[in-house]
């Protein structure tokens, strides 16, 4: 999108990577389409919480969510697992990229 901008308003490529990035053009035209679309409604709640009886819900609920990246990166995890799969679901270990 950079490089794009770059074109429009004259500018040289700022890096190589401006440089070489395909410019989106082929995304504009001379006329508009004026034509309008339908949104499609959420089938989901936007504004859902878990309730009380969720999988690890009094667990979360003594949590410190005031900091942020303080919560335990395991725990938090296994919650969501749980939410995900059901209160009998299992968490798969960790796997560390970096190792061969």
């Amino acid at each position: 999108m950079l490089r794009t901008m770059e074109l429009i308003v004259g500018v040289k490529p700022l890096t190589i990577f401006d440089a070489t990035a395909t410019p989106m053009s082929a995304g504009f035209s001379a006329s508009p389409n004026l034509a309008t679309c339908d949104a499609i409604i959420p089938g989901a709640s936007l504004t859902a919480t878990n309730s009380a009886s969720a999988p690890m819900a009094e667990m979360a609920s003594l949590l410190d969510f005031s900091r942020p990246d303080a919560l335990p990166e395991r725990m938090v995890n296994e919650a969501l697992c749980k939410d995900i799969k059901g209160a009998h679901g299992e968490m798969p270990e960790p796997i560390d990229s970096r190792e061969p």
